[in-house]
This record gives structure tokens, sequence and C-alpha cells, in this order.
């Protein structure tokens, strides 16, 4: 036998909450457990007693600690619990949107209108339920007159900012003229996400409607569960970007990932610099090369476009980076045809370092971009050590490939190194995670379309597994020379 868990702590929300449970039961045969929060109040368990023995189904009253620890292991080791209520007021309002959002369990969020009678007059759904569970009170409601759908574009209301969609949810309601028999429904379908389902939630429950609203989330898979709990983790110790300073980043990302005068004569000195510093074997003129490069930004617009789902973006810093690319090979390969007509071709130890790519290699351009991007998320930290970073793994590696192009025939060749051909693996890799690493940071941060499976949503999932895939191939080629 299903059964269904009320939470309470108060008379008022015993009083508010038990006429709707009958309005939430899959079967008829579900029985109704009472939890009440009574430490201190036998006065309490009392008349939840005295509830319990007017419902219509089998129904207990157990007494529970605030304890959140406790009341999910004990929701852990119930069975067949169909609904887990709680409602949504008085002063512990924090201690239950918390239960909410970690619950193992089919769980449902009241805010019950002050007026409801006991009958069910329309259902209104905010939202598409992709999970169903809207659609299970429906059956639990045959005589139900009518069922809305308040949004039928939610998109526009789940990418509004936080005032927008408040304005939004207040006319779209007004316009639906609400009863005190109504139910307001939506389901959440992620608690993590920082303007998503949630979110809105929240927001309508702060809402003064006559209606009773309903807030849902279904039950939740360990794999689920425990991803859940590492989100939360992780926007706890690291929080989203407000929203202004997210469209100032993109903005400032997208208009400097297109091709510009100023990026190709950056990107050729900053070749010269590390051809410099190469031929002379000497790291720090290599390091003065890595805080002239420009090349961090167009690879972190096309981790941008990866996140939003923007494919001109996408298109335009790819076109960016790839000009970079012939830029610098041409650069420091005409730099070589000049160093060979002065002193002569001569490889020397910091080229051959870069010819040997191994799978060392590959974290200095993921943990590059993954660290250029948290830099610029984040306005108290410095974006040029980040940039530093990323140049690191980019520029010095074609300024090998143009050098040695020019200095063909190589009479003498170390072990595994890999002439030309080496440094463009590397360069080829490091490209790669760096925007991988930068788009997983930038949606961290919140930086995010929601398209719910759209295409652009597609576009970005299937561009993401081709860069992971040609990563993927250029490692084996890495692995097997």
């Amino acid at each position: 036998m299903s059964q269904l868990i009320l939470l309470a702590s108060s008379v008022q929300q015993l009083d508010r909450c038990l006429p709707l449970l009958a309005h939430f039961g899959s079967t008829p045969a579900s029985s109704v457990t009472i939890w009440v929060i009574a430490e201190a109040k036998s006065s309490l368990a009392a008349y939840a007693n005295r509830c319990s023995e007017q419902l219509s189904v089998e129904s207990r009253v157990q007494c529970v600690t605030e304890n959140e620890t406790d009341l999910l292991h004990r929701l852990s080791q119930c069975r067949h619990v169909d609904w887990f209520v709680m409602p949504y007021a008085g002063e512990q309002q924090a201690f239950f949107s918390n239960l909410f959002e970690r619950s193992p369990c089919r769980t449902m969020l009241l805010d019950p209108g002050a007026e409801f009678s006991g009958e069910v007059g329309r259902i209104v759904e905010l939202l598409n339920d992709e999970s169903d569970s809207i659609g299970r009170i429906c059956r639990a409601n045959p005589k139900m007159a009518e069922r809305k759908l308040a949004f039928d574009a939610p998109d526009e209301l789940t990418a509004a900012d936080s005032a927008r969609r408040r304005e939004l949810l207040v006319d779209r309601l007004a316009e639906l003229q609400l009863q005190s028999n109504d139910l307001v429904v939506t389901a959440v379908q992620r608690t993590t996400k920082p303007n998503g389902d949630l979110a809105i939630a929240r927001q309508l429950l702060d809402l003064d409607i006559p209606a009773t609203v309903v807030i849902l989330r279904h039950r939740m898979g360990w794999v689920e569960h425990t991803w859940s709990s590492i989100e939360k983790k992780i926007f706890e110790w690291s929080p989203p970007m407000e929203r202004e300073a997210r469209m100032e980043l993109a903005e400032n990302l997208a208009d400097n990932s297109s091709l510009q005068f100023e990026f190709v004569a950056m990107m050729c000195a900053a070749t010269c610099l590390a051809a410099f510093g190469l031929v002379q074997n000497s790291a720090a003129v290599i390091i003065g090369a890595m805080l002239v490069a420009p090349l961090m930004t167009p690879i972190m617009g096309a981790g941008l476009a990866l996140a939003y789902g923007n494919r001109p973006l996408f298109g335009r810093a790819g076109m960016t980076v790839g000009v970079g690319f012939l830029c610098a090979l041409a650069t420091s390969f005409l730099f070589g045809l000049l160093v060979r007509m002065v002193q002569g071709a001569e490889v020397t130890p910091e080229m051959w370092a870069r010819s040997n790519p191994s799978i060392l290699d590959f974290l200095v351009g993921l943990v590059g971009g993954s660290a250029a991007a948290y830099a610029r998320t984040r306005s108290h930290l410095s974006s040029a050590l980040a940039g530093a970073a990323i140049a690191a793994a980019l520029v010095p590696p074609v300024a090998t490939a143009g050098l040695q192009l020019a200095f063909l025939p190589i009479a003498t060749t170390p072990t595994r190194c890999l002439p030309v051909t080496g440094p463009l693996l590397l360069f080829t890799a490091n490209v790669l995670t760096i925007m991988v690493g930068s788009s997983f940071i930038l949606w961290l941060s919140g930086i995010r379309g929601d398209h719910r499976f759209g295409k652009k949503q597609r576009w970005a999932n299937r561009a993401l597994m081709l860069l992971l895939i040609l990563t993927s191939l250029v490692l084996v080629v890495v692995v097997e020379h």
C-alpha cells in the first residue's frame, strides 16, 4: 500500500494542509502518515491524532525532531511513499525548502489558500511537466472541471531575470482570475539550476494569490541525488555570477571574438617574441611572449558559444583562432628563414621540448582554460595570469612548428621527437581542451542557455561531443608515437 506523509509543525499548518490531502493520493487505498515536529508540544501531537481519526483512509501520527539529517534518513527508510508533503509557511520556510531540495522521494511543497473549501476547481499548470507528476494529481481529481497551461512558451519565463519573471507571473495569473479552490501547480525538474524551475517556484510561492500553490519534485534516483548534492556544494562554494556580470562578460567575449587588426598584430608580435626565446633557448623571453599573446579571448568565446548554444559565435571565434594560428605559423616560418640566413639552422632544446607531446601536456590546456575562464568570472582575480597560462600552451608550440618548418631538413632528431607535427599536435590538443575546460567553468558560473532540448542545446551537445572525440583521437596519436 502506498502512503502519503505530511510534515507539519503547527496547528495552522495541519488545518490548512489536511483538506488538500485527499486530492494527492494516487489510489483510494493510500494511507496517510502525519509527522509532527512536536518535541516540546505534546498538544500538537494530540491535535494531530484527533485530525487523523477524521480522515477517510488509514492514518497514523508520528513525532519527529527538527533535524534535517534525521528526517532525510527516515524518508530513505520508508517504502512506497507516494508523496512527501510539506507546508511553505511560518518561521520554517527555509527548513522546509531545504528538505524539498534534498528529499529522495516524490515531494510536494504547499502554500494552501486561506479559504480552500475542500473541492478543487481548476488546476493551472504553470510549466510543462516532463515527469508527469501533475498528471498524477489530475488523475486523483476525476471531477476537476478544467486543466490549463499558464505559459505556452515556458522558455520566455525561464530565461527572464528575477524582476521580469515576477511581472510575467503576476500578469498571467491575474488574467486567469484565480479562485480560492484553484490549484496552481508546477514541477521542478532540477533543484540546483541557478535560474531555473526552483527559482520560478520560489517566486510563485512569494506571490499573494487566492489559490493554493503546489510545487512538485519527482523522485530522484541515486545518480541524480548524488549529482544534485555535488551541484549544490559547487554553487555554495562558488556562487553563480549575477545577471549583470554575466551579460557584461558574455558581451565582452562575443565582441572580442571577432577578427580584428589588433588581434593579428598582437599575435604576430607574440610569435616573434616566442621565436626569439626558442632560438636563443631563453625561457625568460618565451614568458614575455605569453604575456602578449591575445588567444585567450577567442578561445573563451568558443567556450561561451558551447555554454550558450550559440553557433554563429562559435563560428566567429573558431575563424579568429584559425587566422591567429596561420598568422603565428607564417610569422615564425619567416622568422626561421631569416635566422637560417644569418646564423644557420639549429633546433634548440626549448624547441625539442615542444616536439614530444605527452598525456601530461593535455592537462596544461585543460587547467589553463579552466583557470582563465574562472578568472574572467571573478572580478577580483587577474585575468592576465590566466591569459599567460593559455599562451604557454599555444604560442610556443606554433612558433616551434614554424621554425622547424623553416629549418627543414633537420639533420638529427632526438628519440620520440616529431619535428613540425609534434608541436602542431600539441597545439591542436590544447585548443580543444581549453575550449572544453572554459565552457564547463562558464556553465558552472551560470553562463548558459536554457533551451530545453531545442536546436541550440542539441547543437551545443553535438559540438562538445565532437571536440571530445577529436581530443581523444589526438591523444591516441600522441600515445602511439
